[in-house]
């Protein structure tokens, strides 16, 4: 619910920085920041209270651009152009596609990225140094998806026909399940957007999986709540990529934690503040934050093992 409210708090204060001019009450110039993401998600409220704690005011020293883009490859390219257009001070990009785009688009406009693996799909040649008028965010994609296949056979041990949503048309391979146990049968299930949903939950039912990987970062309300029904009808353990389907009865989640785009914060505001991308080695996540539903767990007919217990960052009863 925090981040929720968060979010829709920053999606207001972005609407009424519409109508504020690019010079703020003190004559200062209110500096410009384009976010380019396949859709609003609430985790983009990290890194507008990394700036605020960094001495930055939304609508008086310094106004966000959002656009976004819903799959539509011609729409993402238009969104960046017209960010360019803009003569914003930087371009945040939310995931590959809106990296590569941004890249594609200017050289010379700085770019912070938060994406799953920047070395692996080419923005950066070296996260220590990257070069031009990127940097950023990568995340540790491959690990992450290892560990959630791993949480699930520790709480579901006869689990081995294993369901992966995975959005690989918007630029996450198949690849990011490279490590997986032998005894898994691990088959992708490809998160089409937005149009193939009753096929996606049809296509979950009818293989008969004994459990699910849930990788797709930008689902929709609609699509997360009707795959969490799917999930306790058919009694299905699932490991989610955010707290917040634990939240709503979904049994784990694994994460990284919010510190990844509260760094993206970090960077944008040194970047304002005259660094150059190319001096700002691109981050990782140190941590990660596992979440468990223990009511889920029960009416599953599961036991939580004590020590994933102990880890776990958040529990809900």
């Amino acid at each position: 619910m925090l981040n929720r409210r968060r979010f829709l708090a920053s999606a207001m204060l972005g609407s009424a920085a519409l109508h504020i001019g690019c010079v703020g009450a003190a004559g200062h110039r209110v500096m410009r920041v384009g976010i380019v993401d396949f859709a609003p998600r609430s985790d983009w409220g990290d890194v507008v209270d990394e700036l605020r704690a960094r001495g930055w005011t939304e609508g008086t020293t310094i106004r966000f651009e959002r656009r976004y883009y819903h799959g539509d490859r011609e729409r993402l390219f238009q969104a960046v152009h017209e960010l360019v257009s803009l003569n914003v001070d930087l371009i945040i990009a939310g995931g590959v596609p809106a990296a590569e785009a941004a890249k594609r688009a200017t050289s010379r406009t700085p770019i912070v990225f938060a994406v799953g693996d920047a070395v692996g799909r080419g923005l950066v040649t070296d996260l220590a140094r990257p070069e031009g008028n990127v940097t950023g965010v990568s995340g540790r994609f491959v690990e992450t998806n290892a560990k959630r296949v791993e949480l699930l056979k520790q709480v579901a041990p006869g689990v081995h026909r294993v369901a992966a949503l995975l959005f690989t048309s918007n630029g996450y391979p198949a690849g990011l399940f490279r490590r997986l146990p032998s005894d898994v049968d691990l088959s992708i299930v490809e998160v089409a957007w937005p149009t193939h949903l009753d096929a996606i939950l049809a296509s979950i039912a009818a293989q008969r999986f004994e459990g699910v990987i849930n990788a797709n970062v930008f689902g929709t309300p609609d699509f997360n709540t009707r795959l969490l029904g799917l999930l306790d009808a058919r009694r299905l353990p699932a490991v989610h990529p955010s707290r917040g389907f634990v939240d709503e009865g979904g049994l784990l989640s694994y994460a990284t934690s919010g510190e990844t785009l509260r760094q993206v914060g970090v960077y944008v505001d040194k970047i304002l503040r005259g660094a150059r991308p190319s001096d700002l080695p691109v981050g990782q996540p140190l941590t990660a934050d596992l979440a468990i539903n223990l009511r889920t767990a029960r009416t599953l007919g599961l036991t939580i093992p004590r020590d994933l217990i102990v880890r776990a960052d958040l529990i809900v009863e």
